[in-house]
């Protein structure tokens, strides 16, 4: 009979001072292993939970390429149904673990791009009370949608403000240019018309008649001139409450507003002086010459309180229309081409995002990807609207400038891979900014 040293000899098993297990009935059994001091695979071992696990990933694995008509070699899809009930017996060994694993890599392989994170994200859970608002990929979906429903609508109504905006700048600025021709035409129709009647003693009823045609159209435009400005301070009403700032008030220069006051005191000094030399006794023809002065003082002193007030009035209206100007070229400039970025930067990731979905390819880690898609899509359309700023309300340069910022919202790997060439170009061989050197002939 062979010994154990002999068996040691022959390399058939290994000493080793841990090599027993212990039975059920306590007693020492020695552990299994080949010729080379390997554990033998086909001994019963421990099952793990990550094994487990990997199990159960692998049939959903198995059911997708069922469901989606994948052809898949038999052999792999027999050891992967059989390691669902092996993993539940006590005779899982070493070799059903190695068989299983190049199974589930076989499968892997087989269905990319969809992995086991994306079935999860994108399959229904399992059980009774499952929901379709329960799958991750449809509550990602769902709220792409609402934030870019949101960032539409957010689009829409600043940029109907903008239009008002310069619509009623644009108006206000022809009613004004119809408003000095008309009292232009009128001044020489009045200067011609007082030029006949000297000649002639007598009124022109052709001009009467021009005269009141464009008074009546003066009138119809300062109307309209009118509305045109209220809706302007309304228009201004939006963005200053925003900022918490109130409505504009006409504020003269200083100096020229204490200079009118100083002329407004002085006037009614000279008419209380004036009233005061009225005295008991006098003639008529005295007190009237008196009475004649005060009234003209109190003419003159009228003028210069409607002036002030019409100093106040206009100071008002340049105030808010350049206000305007300034408030349009900034959405024109910055905030419409930013919004028109990060909209075409959301149907990118909803279009994306569709097509993970359907193909079953979605999984969480994307998500950071799309977040910053988001980003570099505002960023890009800003960028656009620095390089291409159109003048306030050009028209078709301000709708160019936009579809371009939406365009590179899109696609932005465009843009920066446009900068990157840029600022490599400039950095190795310092672009047109850079000169060849002059030689200076030396001066003997």
């Amino acid at each position: 009979m062979n010994t154990e040293k002999d068996n040691i000899l022959k390399g058939d098993i290994t000493p080793d001072v841990d090599n027993t297990l212990k039975s059920s009935d306590g007693s020492k059994t020695r552990k299994s292993r080949d010729r080379r001091g390997f554990m033998d695979r086909r001994a019963p071992g421990k099952i793990t939970i990550d094994v487990k696990h990997a199990v159960h990933e692998a049939q959903l694995l198995v059911a997708y390429t069922a469901e989606a008509g994948i052809d898949v070699n038999q052999d792999y899809v027999n050891k992967i149904i059989e390691s669902k009930f092996a993993v539940e017996t006590p005779d899982w060994n070493a070799t059903d673990e190695v068989e299983f694993w190049m199974a589930y890599n076989y499968m892997a392989n087989t269905v990319k791009p969809v992995t086991i994170v994306s079935l999860n994200a994108t399959k229904l859970p399992t059980g009774n009370n499952a929901k379709k608002s329960s799958i991750m990929a449809n509550k990602v979906a769902r709220n792409f949608r609402i934030f870019a429903l949101v960032s539409l609508l957010a689009l829409l109504g600043i940029q109907i403000y903008w239009i008002i905006g310069v619509k009623a700048i644009k108006k206000i600025s022809v009613l004004f240019s119809e408003e000095n021709h008309i009292k232009e035409q009128r001044d020489e129709l009045l200067q011609e018309s007082e030029y006949d009647e000297l000649l002639t003693n007598k009124k022109d009823d052709r001009t009467r008649k021009e005269l009141k045609a464009l008074n009546v159209k003066l009138s119809v435009i300062q109307q309209e001139m009118d509305a045109n400005y209220e809706l302007l301070c309304s228009w201004n009403s939006y963005w200053l409450t925003a900022l918490f700032k109130d409505r504009f008030e006409g504020k003269v220069n200083p100096y020229r507003e204490s200079s009118i006051k100083a002329q407004i005191i002085n006037l009614e000094e000279k008419i209380k002086k004036t009233q005061s030399e009225i005295k008991n006794g006098d003639t008529p023809e005295n007190i009237a010459a008196i009475e004649t002065t005060i009234n003209k003082l109190k003419r003159r002193l009228q003028r210069k309180r409607l002036k002030l007030e019409q100093y106040k009035s206009r100071n008002q209206y340049f105030l808010n229309n350049l206000a305007a100007e300034y408030t349009l070229s900034t959405i024109e400039q910055y905030i419409l081409p930013l919004l028109y970025g990060l909209l075409g930067a959301f149907m990118y990731v909803l279009r994306t995002l569709s097509k993970e979905i359907k193909v079953l390819s979605f999984s969480p880690e994307v998500l950071i990807n799309y977040r910053l898609r988001l980003t570099m899509g505002s960023l890009a359309g800003l960028i656009i609207g620095w390089f291409f700023a159109p003048k306030m309300g050009s028209g078709m340069g301000a709708v160019t400038t936009l579809s371009i910022s939406f365009l590179a919202g899109y696609n932005v790997e465009i843009l920066f891979s446009l900068l990157d060439k840029l600022i490599s170009y400039i950095a190795k061989d310092g672009g047109p900014l850079k000169k060849k050197a002059v030689e200076v002939p030396a001066q003997s």
